[in-house]
């Protein structure tokens, strides 16, 4: 984890000022989301209640705690629900993804820390829905139940994030991600410029190795063991997520 202090929001340009704007108002929204000290002790996953062949409905989603409100005649974000579903990719892998928010509706594609999953809290799903968004979160590659990709590279999410958006319907939508995804997300940026709206990084890596970069500075212990054990090698990182599980 990340100091508090460290919680910053970088911006990339998207084709139009309204566009820039309207992810703006979201990704503000989820850095306050991501204020350890204020949000993540109220943060609770969705809960499971039923399944309808490949979906899983999830229960509808609560009153917002950012004081959002839909616009008139926009959509009724109290009775959103979240729906899982599978991928399957052109060479055989799948990728389990989440989508909450008003059917049709542009995607907001999130890219989740490192580790996490396609897990969507209730107020990251409220921040985009009362924005008239489509909220929608994946596993990458190894993560939850989406298939593992050996000797991936972060440029290889877009593909994948470009076959989820497609599976949806959407030609065009915006993109965040905080921690670890944030990489992915402008991963995502540079390689569908046609396709990508908006970008925005939250609290995000810097590359590896780049000169004048101390990577490790600011970041919480965990990140240090965890980061530590991925430089010692598979075994050592797989015996340390192991005891974490």
């Amino acid at each position: 984890m990340h100091d508090t202090a460290n919680y910053t929001t970088t911006w990339l340009f998207g084709p139009s000022a309204e566009a820039k704007s309207r992810l703006r108002r979201v990704a503000d929204a989820l850095t306050i989301v991501l204020d350890p000290g204020i949000i993540l002790p109220r943060l609770a996953p969705a809960t499971p209640v039923k399944v309808l062949g490949d979906r899983t409905t999830v229960a509808a989603l609560s009153p917002s705690a950012l004081g959002g409100r839909p616009g008139r005649g926009g959509p009724d974000w109290r009775a959103m629900n979240v729906s899982s579903f599978s991928v399957a990719l052109p060479d055989g892998r799948s990728l389990e993804v989440s989508v909450s928010g008003p059917e049709g509706a542009t995607p907001l594609v999130i890219h989740h820390g490192t580790p996490s999953d396609r897990t969507q809290y209730r107020v990251f799903a409220e921040a985009a829905a009362v924005r008239g968004l489509r909220f929608v979160s994946y596993s990458r590659p190894g993560y939850g139940g989406s298939s593992r990709q050996p000797g991936r590279t972060t440029a290889g999410c877009a593909a994948d994030t470009l076959a989820i958006v497609e599976q949806l319907g959407a030609a065009r939508f915006f993109t965040t991600g905080w921690s670890g995804g944030g990489p992915h997300a402008l991963a995502c940026a540079a390689l569908l410029p046609d396709r990508v709206l908006a970008c925005a990084t939250i609290a995000g890596i810097g590359p590896f190795g780049a000169a004048g970069l101390e990577f490790l500075e600011g970041m919480g212990r965990e990140n240090h063991e965890e980061f530590g054990a991925a430089l010692a090698g598979p075994s050592k990182l797989q015996g340390y997520l192991e005891r974490q599980a």
